[in-house]
């Protein structure tokens, strides 16, 4: 199941501007066990900030289609302030989920 970032009072854009790093599409591996990466996909008629909270649902925000992506690093901290619903999925390292 996917978790997006919706900001209460910013736009998505907005929101991933003040509180994240934009980076080129990331490997999963690379990704920092404090943080996580976050697709901004384009969907014509809006977009979407997708939470990759664990290697599946990175892969499948990676995979290629004909949506303009753009990646973002994020602290878990900011992403729990504004999606507390997922604390249960990044408390544990990325090492961790793996296993």
């Amino acid at each position: 199941m996917s978790f997006y970032i919706n900001p209460p009072t910013l736009t998505k854009e907005a929101w991933l501007k003040e509180n994240g790093k934009p980076i080129p599409q990331p490997k999963w591996l690379d990704i920092p066990d404090d943080s996580l990466p976050v697709c901004l996909v384009d969907n014509n008629m809006f977009t979407s900030a997708a939470i990759a909270y664990d290697e599946a649902e990175f892969s499948a925000f990676a995979a290629p289609d004909r949506r303009r992506k753009s990646w973002f690093l994020v602290l878990k901290e900011k992403i729990l302030q504004v999606e507390p619903l997922i604390a249960h999925l990044v408390k544990l390292s990325k090492k961790d989920q793996q296993q």
